[in-house]
């Protein structure tokens, strides 16, 4: 890691991710801050997080003060590939303490699509981390020790997703060694008859801290994500039963779909 590291010394003046680091490890300050200079170094010389995150997101229009989620505006070929196929965002709404909902529709992904098509995977990831890294500056801007709701909707994982488990390994390693304690808890939904042993299959590449932040809603899962939420029902997207047909979640389109629209807004 650079000394004169800008996106390390912004890090440094806000206690709340030194708290996060720290955390993370239960306060073993030497682990804590290896961590620390790897994730730096990973934003800064592997992905460019500043470059890549612009490209992502591009020029930003002024929207509610209320809102959470940033508005997409993919200004490259690559971006564009990488939310049309990508299956998370964040929702409008804070949770009810005030922090980020996170959420993923793991139900609705191409694996096998992402699986054949390099390109496709890459964009996808990228859209992965640019999702994440929206939530850490989220984060950042509130302060404290406020962290995010994530949710995790299974409706329409089939037991295929087993074949292709290296792909979630692949998630995991992005965001538990450089986006540390993004999370207050973790809610699963829908989820399949297969979902427990998919889950022993996924528990080993978490920590152990973040296994303990999950709890598996059933039938009544509308109910529960309401009062985790600020608005409530209103506030939830009608995919989930909510009132809300505005949100910031992406399409997650099959590859082959994807491919096109990029191929089509390149002729244009």
């Amino acid at each position: 890691m650079k000394n004169n590291s800008r996106l390390a010394l912004n890090y440094l003046e806000s206690d709340s991710t030194v708290w996060r680091y720290c955390l993370a490890h239960d306060y073993d300050i030497d682990a804590a801050e290896s961590m620390f200079k790897h994730s730096i170094v990973w934003k800064e010389e592997e992905v460019k997080i500043h470059e890549l995150y612009n490209e992502w997101r591009g020029e930003q229009f002024e929207i509610d003060s209320n809102r959470v989620a940033q508005q997409r505006n993919p200004s490259s070929n690559r971006s564009l590939l990488g939310e049309s196929v990508f299956y998370g965002g964040i929702l409008d709404a804070k949770s009810k303490n005030g922090g980020p909902v996170l959420l993923e529709r793991l139900g609705t992904v191409d694996y096998s699509g992402l699986k054949h098509n390099k390109e496709a995977q890459d964009a996808c990831f990228n859209s992965y981390i640019v999702y994440m890294e929206e939530a850490w500056r989220h984060l950042q801007e509130a302060g404290g020790k406020t962290r995010a709701t994530y949710v995790i909707d299974s409706h329409g994982l089939s037991l295929s997703v087993i074949a292709h488990i290296n792909f979630v390994k692949r998630i995991t390693g992005l965001m538990v060694p450089n986006y540390p304690e993004v999370t207050e808890k973790v809610v699963i939904i829908r989820a399949p008859y297969f979902f427990n042993a998919l889950w022993k299959l996924v528990q080993p590449f978490l920590p152990k801290r973040t296994r303990n932040k999950v709890s598996v809603f059933g039938s009544d899962y509308l109910t529960q994500l309401a009062k985790l939420v600020e608005g409530g029902v209103d506030s939830l997207p009608t995919f989930l039963g909510g009132n809300s047909d505005q949100h910031s979640i992406c399409p997650t389109m099959k590859v082959k779909a994807a491919l096109s629209i990029v191929e089509s807004s390149t002729e244009t």
